[in-house]
């Protein structure tokens, strides 16, 4: 509403209020801005009808209207004609209409000369408008209301706004009450004009306490000046406000709270005042601390990566917040090389797979769990990537899982070596059984003259032999694995190993036509051993050698003494080992040239054997090679020590043995026959049993020298036979060999326990039984 509207508004007010009716003559307007001293009704009405003021006048015996101008109908809606003689009532809202009424009677009865009330006018299209209507009440001479005439003035627009304001209030105090946070407001200047209560309630300080700036009393000394500062720039700024800082609280510990502040300005930019917040995040710090503890600690890499984004809002980087000493000696690198860098400098080889996956996660809030192979610290390793969303980045833990995916593929790559040795150990098995069966068919033929069976049984041998090696190497490096054989250490010279050796690998070597060369020098070589197993590492060097040279090729076996150790080569101008291969070579089932012709033979056991053997005497042995075609050469060391062995007891020639009386015990009937036929040629007197009733029975009425003892017999195994014999009257002096198929340790212990003399696990060589049996005695 204008000024002028306001004008007359209070000038018909104070005509209103002077009880008279307007004369045509005139009245004097009293408390009125206008100038005129005497203004007609008529120039009234039209002076109010020009500044859009509602008027509205009535019958005060009916409460009827009888009159209104233009305004008046706008306000209401309706057109003069529908306003004429219609009461007020009809006009107002119902929640209004007893106050209005209780006024209207009032002011007719009471003798006021005016009124004013707010009220609601409901308008011909339904709509509300709210209004101040100032009212007077006009009377004849003798003091008759003859008139109401009413001034109207529509606030509508002020009541919404005080509305609004009201409701925005109570929703402030709403919140300020619903929330734990303290909330508080402070003068443009910054300072705090009301107390907050639960400002108050956390620190314990009293209303009038906080006032002014009397909330920094609160704050610890350490922090206060910080803080001041920083409100102080904030108020000078017009700035947004946020501080993390410590409250003495209500119970005297200190609290960690974050404060934020933001200004309320007016239509001019000036600040009206300041509306601020604390949050207590002690127990958010306090588990932020525990966690970054933990991941000091944690054995995983760990890093917090915030997002860096073009203008575009893309990601095209992430900045390392947080790095863990983990993360560090991931990368080989400080934690300070780390933390406050971007990613794809530190780490570039990420841009391809990682990165993206990264970026994915912020922008999806999906997490990812993945494993992969990542370049750290110049190195290749392999990690258990895991990386969550959190606020515009992501935190990823990196477990290192090398150690197990090279575990993974050492079982990959064993399982390719069984198989692989599976399918060479059953073409070694048949090949040789395959000719011992035509070998046998061809010895069976009554046409086929004889050079031709001494020739298929010589193929029987030959292939018996072959099968036998097959089945001690798998034996011995079954129990080598388990830790199972013990070693018959004894002083001796290692000369005579080396001597025995070449005899035993000579028909090898002479059939592949090679040419040998031997020195191990005139000084003897002492260490302790077992001249057993030094022999079998010894012909395994040279038959691994025989069989990877080409015919016609050259050995050289030497041996002698380098400081203190006792140094043994066996080189070769074979087929030479590969480079990649000389690493593993002496594994289980590795063959540097596994081919499908098997024309070398062997299950790649020989140098495993070779190795742990050597081990077991406290020695090393290492391959050489210049690569494929040029040869190879093994090294075997051994620990010297200061005499040299004494020549050992010779073992007596089966020919030379006096004869002996040999009960033979085994429920295989084929094989008791051929081992009676064979002791019988050297001279022996032989009994026959192929259970063990029959074997005491029989023990008893043929009184043997030596017994030869199966032991997986019926009914009655070798060990009780045994136990049985050793409790006769008389037979100490009687020799009892176990000879079976069963070789594990806990079989010797418990044919030893039984009273056996000795344990030969079939098969043997036919010499090396005679002569257990050429010594006899006990």
């Amino acid at each position: 509403m204008t000024s002028t509207q306001e004008e007359l508004e209070g000038a018909a007010s104070a005509a209103l209020s002077e009880g008279r009716s307007p004369r045509p003559g005139g009245t004097r307007l009293g408390a009125s801005g206008i100038c005129a001293d005497l203004v007609s009704v008529r120039d009234l009405l039209q002076a109010l009808e020009l500044a859009g003021v509602p008027l509205v006048m009535g019958d005060p015996v009916t409460a009827r209207i009888v009159g209104c101008n233009r305004a008046f109908c706008e306000l209401t809606g309706y057109s003069e004609a529908e306003l004429l003689d219609r009461p007020f009532a009809d006009l107002t809202h119902p929640d209004d209409r007893p106050r209005e009424t209780a006024t209207w009677v009032q002011a007719l009865n009471g003798g006021h000369l005016e009124w004013r009330s707010e009220k609601r006018y409901v308008r011909k299209d339904g709509r509300v408008r709210w209004a101040v209507v100032r009212g007077a009440v006009i009377r004849d001479e003798r003091g008759k209301p003859v008139r109401t005439i009413g001034v109207v003035k529509d606030i509508t627009e002020h009541k919404q706004a005080e509305e609004t304001r009201r409701w925005s209030e109570d929703r402030y105090r709403g919140l300020v009450e619903a929330t734990e946070e303290v909330v508080w407001a402070t003068t443009p200047e910054g300072l705090t004009q009301q107390h907050s209560p639960h400002w108050c309630s956390v620190t314990g300080q009293r209303p009038e306490e906080m006032l002014g700036r009397g909330w920094l009393a609160v704050v610890h000394p350490d922090d206060r000046e910080q803080v001041m500062q920083s409100w102080t720039r904030a108020v000078e700024a017009k700035a947004r406000y946020e501080i993390e800082y410590r409250i003495r609280a209500a119970d005297g510990s200190y609290r960690r709270t974050q404060a934020r502040a933001v200004p309320l300005l007016d239509a001019e930019g000036r600040v009206r005042e300041w509306i601020g917040m604390n949050i207590d995040i002690t127990d958010r710090r306090q588990t932020e601390e525990r966690f970054r503890a933990a991941q000091e600690l944690s054995l995983d890499a760990f890093v917090v990566l915030r997002a860096v984004r073009d203008a575009g809002g893309e990601i095209v980087d992430f900045l390392i917040e947080f790095a863990n000493p983990a993360a560090g000696r991931l990368h080989c690198v400080p934690l300070e090389a780390l933390v406050g860098r971007r990613l794809l400098d530190v780490m570039p080889d990420l841009r391809a797979e990682m990165f993206p996956r990264y970026a994915r996660a912020v922008e999806t809030g999906e997490p990812h769990d993945t494993e992969v192979e990542l370049t750290a610290g110049g190195r290749r390793v392999w990690v258990r990537n895991m990386a969550v969303k959190v606020g515009d980045g992501v935190a990823v833990s990196c477990h290192d899982i090398t150690a197990r995916k090279q575990a993974e593929q050492a079982l990959l790559e064993a399982d390719r070596r069984k198989d692989e040795f599976l399918a060479m150990l059953a073409h070694e098995l048949r090949n040789p059984l395959s000719a011992i069966q035509f070998s046998l068919s061809v010895s069976q033929m009554p046409s086929v003259p004889e050079p031709r069976r001494a020739w298929a049984r010589s193929v029987m041998q030959r292939q018996l032999c072959q099968l036998g090696r097959m089945v001690d190497d798998l034996l011995d490096v079954s129990r080598i694995t388990r830790g199972k054989i013990t070693l018959q250490q004894a002083p001796l010279d290692l000369r005579d190993v080396v001597r025995q050796a070449v005899a035993a690998a000579a028909p090898l070597i002479d059939a592949s036509k090679h040419e040998l060369s031997l020195d191990v020098g005139a000084r003897p070589l002492p260490v302790f051993g077992d001249t057993a197993r030094l022999e079998q590492v010894i012909v395994n060097l040279l038959t691994n050698a025989a069989k990877y040279t080409p015919e016609g090729g050259r050995l050289w076996l030497s041996a002698g003494q380098e400081e203190a150790e006792i140094v043994v080569r066996v080189k070769d101008t074979g087929v030479g080992i590969p480079a990649e291969m000389l690493p593993r070579i002496f594994g289980l089932f590795e063959q540097a040239h596994p081919t499908l012709d098997r024309a070398r033979g062997g299950l790649g056991l020989g140098l495993t054997l070779v190795k742990r053997l050597v081990e077991m005497h406290r020695g090393s042995v290492s391959a050489a090679s210049e690569g494929e075609g040029r040869g190879s050469e093994f090294t075997v060391r051994l620990p010297a020590v200061e005499a040299a062995a004494e020549p050992g007891e010779a073992v007596e020639p089966a020919s030379s043995a006096r004869p002996r009386r040999v009960l033979v015990v085994d429920d295989n009937r084929d094989h008791a026959f051929a081992l009676a036929l064979l002791l019988e040629q050297a001279g022996h007197a032989i009994g026959l049993a192929h259970d063990g009733a029959s074997a005491l029975e029989m023990a008893r009425s043929f009184a043997p020298d030596v017994v030869l003892l199966d032991i997986g017999l019926p009914e009655m195994d070798g060990y009780e036979v045994a136990r049985r014999m050793r409790r006769w009257p008389g037979a100490t002096e009687l020799k009892i060999i176990a000879f079976t198929g069963y070789g594990q340790q806990d079989d010797l212990r418990r044919s030893r326990e039984a009273g056996c003399d000795a344990h030969l696990v079939k098969p043997i060589a036919p010499d090396v039984l005679l002569a257990h049996i050429a010594r006899g005695e006990r």
